[in-house]
Parts: structure tokens; sequence; C-alpha cells
């Protein structure tokens, strides 16, 4: 499977209340598949982010794929079923889109970008004891 384009087609953002919570919840979903030509698959997707005052930022595009007979299979039979490496690829990339536009979106709101950092702990220049 190729992935041979990735588009954004509609962006929504709305900032509920003045203060600034950082509670939120990330959610994405494959809306339909749609048969291209030439064996290409387009996948509609959407990508929502929903803060805990009722904030929220709402991504939609399509992501063009090619190479991939079980999508072509499921978008003549009206399904939007992917498995594998295909989902694999295609959850990530929409992830990936979906994120990455989203902070802009919530930077220009003054929202808590939609991201999960890793929380490091410093150890206090203790040194690990080796096992024996």
């Amino acid at each position: 499977m190729k992935i041979e384009r990735i588009t954004v087609d509609e962006v929504k953002g709305k900032r509920k209340d003045e203060e600034r919570t950082t509670r939120f919840d990330v959610k994405f979903n494959i809306k339909k598949l749609k048969k291209e030509d030439e064996g290409r698959v387009a996948v509609h997707y959407g990508y929502g982010v929903e803060y805990g005052d009722g904030s929220k930022v709402e991504i939609e595009g399509r992501i063009i794929i090619s190479g991939d007979e079980e999508a072509v299979k499921a978008a003549e039979e009206g399904k939007k079923n992917l498995s594998g490496e295909t989902l694999e690829r295609i959850v990530n990339a929409i992830n990936y889109v979906g994120t990455t536009n989203a902070v802009l979106v919530a930077r220009t709101l003054g929202l808590v970008p939609p991201l999960r950092l890793p929380i490091l702990r410093y150890a206090g220049g203790k040194e690990k004891e080796e096992k024996k």
C-alpha cells in the first residue's frame, strides 16, 4: 500500500470558556472508503479533540491510497473495514495529520495543545546499583 496524498478538507474550532482546561479526549475514525480511478481509494477520516469545558477542535479530510486490493474491495462493497498493515498505516497517518493541525488550531483558540507528553522523573543524582 502506498499513501499518495493526505488532505485536510475542513477545520472547525470552538472555545467555550475563558478558563484554560487541561483535560481533553482525542478521537478519530474512518468515515468512509470511496473508490477512485486506477485502483486508488480515498479514505475519508475525522479527527476530533473534545475539552472538559465543551471546547472542541474538529478536522476532516482524505487520505488517497493505492496498491491495496483489500481497500479497493471494501470501497466497492460500501464497507469501511480495513485490517493489518493497511489499517495501521492509515490510523497513524490520521493521528499524525490530525494532531499536527489540531495543535495549531488549539494555539489559535488559546486551548491546551492535544499532546500527551511523557513525564520525566529526575532520580536525584543517585546511581543505580548493579545486580550481581
